[in-house]
């Protein structure tokens, strides 16, 4: 899943959010939907994204340019085992 504008992990909060502070007014129309099971509704989204989030990298390394790294950074990567650099990228969601 993907939106052209926001990450999934805006689009995640920005549920919860709603969830936790929409009155949903409109809903008082409806027979079949009420406040809590929009609520809900909005939660299991939301969880659902984050877990495509976690499974979709934000960054290839290739796409990062060495250019962007400081000096600093590059030392401390320099410093790093391969396990401990590929823990530090994957913390970042840069694969």
């Amino acid at each position: 899943m993907k939106f052209s504008k926001f990450s999934l992990e805006t689009v995640s909060e920005l549920l919860v959010y709603l969830a936790d502070h929409e009155k949903f007014n409109s809903l008082s129309k409806l027979q079949s939907f009420n406040k809590s099971d929009v609520t809900q509704l909005f939660r299991e989204l939301a969880d659902n994204i984050n877990e495509q989030a976690k499974k979709h990298p934000v960054l290839s390394r290739d796409a990062i340019s060495q250019k962007e790294l400081t000096d600093n950074t590059h030392k401390v990567i320099g410093n790093l085992s391969p396990q401990e650099e590929n823990i530090l990228f994957k913390s970042f969601r840069i694969s």
